[in-house]
């Protein structure tokens, strides 16, 4: 751990003397030390940096996939990948396995099933954003269909505005003045 080597280093530089028996040292000096905490303030706050930086992966290009596809080729692909990559069946290769040096078969079974449950991990979070981009993209489109069926209908009602009834109701009424009018000339 850098930090806490780097709080020995300082507690180092605060006693001027080096922790331990003379015998463990003999060729170090407070100088050495002093660069040793430079540099270890260095790669701490180079290492911080890095971390700061947001990552971000690419789920389409992990999964295999273009952007924009369909939803079929996501959920063909995504089943396909979870066969492919299961967990449970990571750790069956290694009883295949001849191994040269003395390492133990349960520790690479565990590191085997640790590295595929991983890696499923990461198939599972591709697959769910990749299908929160499209059903995002799905219900995009049908919002801006909706706006333009609104805009057509309210286009169509600007362009017509002549309401049959009133058109009606101003004949009869011209009729009914001049039938009145013929009417009352009539009687005089």
């Amino acid at each position: 751990d850098l930090e806490h080597l780097k709080l020995l280093h300082e507690s180092i530089l605060r006693h001027q003397k080096l922790p331990g028996p003379i015998w463990k040292h003999p060729n170090a000096n407070v100088r050495d030390i002093h660069g040793n905490l430079q540099y270890l303030n260095f790669k701490i706050h180079t290492i911080k940096q890095r971390l700061s930086i947001p990552y971000t992966i690419d789920y389409y290009t992990l999964v295999g996939l273009r952007r924009g596809c369909e939803r079929t080729d996501v959920e063909r692909t995504h089943l396909l990948l979870c066969l492919r990559h299961r967990p449970d069946k990571a750790s069956h290769f290694v009883e295949r396995c001849e191994f040269v040096d003395e390492r133990d078969i349960d520790a690479v079974k565990d590191q085997a099933r640790v590295s595929a449950l991983m890696l499923y991990r990461l198939l599972q979070k591709a697959y769910t954003y990749i299908m929160t981009c499209i059903m995002e993209e799905e219900a995009e489109k049908q919002k801006q269909l909706k706006a333009i069926e609104a805009r057509k209908e309210e286009h169509n009602v600007q362009v017509n505005p002549v309401p049959e009834q009133s058109v009606q109701v101003t004949n009869v009424s011209l009729f009914d003045t001049r039938v009145k009018s013929a009417h009352t000339e009539s009687e005089k």
